[in-house]
């Protein structure tokens, strides 16, 4: 029976809990660790979720995903959580045997005190509540509900030189005035504001250039660029707990083939490299990258792209420090950033441009949207029409416009399980492209009354290598395979090594681009490798096979 209301959004503490109780309840699949502490206090915890009696979750090929990187992307969050409950009460056999075969490492939370901060005070948090830059800016306007009526949401103010008037489409909806627009006084025009009080206000200098916090994820090594070349990637990466552990586990987990990096919004799947030219890296890593992305959007009906290539933002300027590109360029991991929940689909709007609706919805785009929340929700969950407010700085000013947060960043709370289950689809289709070993014909001859030849085939019978990928054997990330022989005192090796390196293993990878029952184009067996040995002495021998991204397998035979 499951533990969650999957129309609820949960707290940091309630996600604590929760993650608790699947522990407690579901011993033999979940593992809870703590990786790290934010400035806060608060836990970063992360699930170790396999089938304990088929191995150690640090012997097995793993998964990782993680979600909530900026705070008020809580839909990760509850992703996690929904895949965590779906699987531990699975009863169905591809999972159980996924379960098997492989270990998923979800961390449902990074930023924890954003996320908290952003369910409090209900306005947009990047990834940290704490000030960035630290340098004090002499006036700023602070976001807050300044109205008491439970959100923080814009002010606007008539102003001629004002950039937005009413739509003509719909007069509860402001929109852009255009470039052409000279016209003086025909209407209102508004210039706008967050909702909020404004620090040192003077009258005059209205400077609202409040700190805009750290973004947890500018702060990775893959071409790093500090704060003055890229705003909230702080001084160094890593300088924040948060992105120190995430960086520290993952390491720490070299079995790791595949990420998931779960935000918000778009409906997109986002492959990197974001800030260098995919010319740098191998071609085969790039196809089997692009392959795994097409299918991860397939399964859930979003849009892939290139990050580099289809989604760079208005400056044009590559986004850098990216979790999903340096988990890509160097640890070798095959990653993706997962866009979660497109209300403009939902609403009916074709988006040619997946950049331009961030910055510069049309007017038509804005109705139909409202139009379908109009439809599906009540008004007063998406929209508050603008009521006028005395402003103690600002004067005349009206205070409404759309509540964002259970709209377009986040699903509406009863669109959530919809959501979190494309979720699910994708990371199971993730999941399924693990290295598998498999102990094949293990056997031995008797060469002599106490003497015998052991001879075995390992093979590979998942889709990837047993490396991984062609950039972590570059940049180090995975070593040589390797195998030991565990002896009793009773016996002795003659030939072979009880220590020793092997090949890494292919997977049907190996197949991309070309092969076809009608043109078979390779006719080899790279992905299986044969051991044999003379031992001396009869009784137990037990073998143990180490294939990095592969995990680990065993068997034990009885010579006798």
């Amino acid at each position: 029976m499951s533990l969650l209301d999957k129309k609820k959004y949960y707290t940091p503490d309630e996600i604590k809990k929760l993650l608790q109780t699947y522990k407690s309840k579901f011993p033999h699949l979940i593992h809870l660790k703590e990786i790290g502490r934010s400035p806060q206090k608060r836990p970063l915890l992360l699930v170790e979720l396999t089938d304990k009696k088929t191995g150690s979750a640090s012997d097995k090929p793993a998964v990782w995903i993680d979600a909530n990187i900026h705070a008020s992307e809580i839909t990760g969050a509850q992703a996690c959580l929904h895949f965590i409950d779906d699987l531990v009460h699975s009863k169905e056999a591809e999972i159980k045997l996924l379960l098997k075969h492989i270990t998923f490492l979800v961390l449902p939370q990074i930023s924890v005190d954003g996320a908290q901060a952003y369910m409090k005070n209900k306005f947009e948090v990047r990834s940290s509540p704490r000030n960035w830059p630290i340098k004090k800016v002499n006036k700023n306007l602070i976001p807050s509900d300044i109205d008491s009526n439970g959100d923080v949401l814009l002010m606007r103010k008539k102003d001629p030189s004002g950039a937005f008037y009413s739509s003509s489409l719909n007069p509860d909806l402001l929109t852009q005035r255009g470039p052409f627009d000279f016209s003086e006084g025909a209407r209102p025009c508004y210039r706008l504001y967050r909702e909020g009080l404004i620090e040192n206000y003077d009258g005059f200098t209205e400077v609202f250039s409040s700190p805009s916090g750290f973004d947890y994820n500018r702060q990775f090594p893959a071409q790093f660029r500090p704060e003055g070349q890229q705003t909230g990637a702080g001084p160094y990466p890593g300088s924040e707990p948060e992105t120190q552990a995430v960086m520290k586990a993952i390491v720490s987990y070299p079995r790791i083939f595949a990420h998931m990096a779960l935000h918000t919004y778009g409906g997109l799947v986002l492959r990197p490299p974001a800030s260098q030219p995919e010319s740098k890296y191998n071609l085969t890593d790039l196809t089997i990258l692009k392959t795994i992305c097409d299918e991860a959007a397939r399964v859930s009906d979003y849009v892939p792209l290139s990050t580099g290539e289809d989604f760079k933002y208005y400056s044009r300027e590559s986004e850098s420090g990216t979790e999903d590109e340096w988990t890509f360029d160097q640890r070798g991991i095959y990653s993706m950033t997962i866009e979660i929940w497109d209300v403009w689909k939902e609403a009916g709007v074709v988006v040619k441009d997946h950049v331009s609706r961030y910055f510069k919805p049309t007017e038509e785009q804005l109705n139909k949207i409202y139009l379908w929340a109009k439809k599906n929700l009540k008004l007063s969950d998406f929209y508050q029409k603008w009521a006028p407010f005395q402003h103690p700085q600002l004067g005349n000013v009206e205070i409404g416009g759309w509540k964002t947060n259970f709209l377009f960043r986040n699903p509406p709370p009863k669109f959530l399980a919809l959501e979190t289950k494309k979720v699910k689809d994708m990371a199971l289709q993730v999941g399924k492209v693990t290295p598998v070993l498999k102990i094949l014909n293990p056997t031995f001859q008797r060469l002599a009354e106490n003497t015998f030849h052991v001879k075995l085939v390992i093979e590979n019978a998942g889709f990837l290598p047993t490396y991984g990928s062609h950039q972590a054997l570059k940049v180090g990330a995975v070593g040589p395979a390797t195998g030991f022989i565990n002896l009793s005192r009773k016996q002795k090796l003659i030939t072979g090594s009880e220590q020793f390196e092997m090949k890494h293993l292919t997977g049907r990878s190996r197949f991309i681009p070309i092969h076809t029952p009608v043109g078979i184009y390779r006719q080899e067996n790279s992905h299986q490798v044969q051991l044999e040995w003379t031992i001396q002495g009869s009784g137990v021998v037990d073998f143990k096979f180490d294939f990095e991204r592969g995990g680990v397998i065993q068997c034990s035979m009885n010579l006798n």
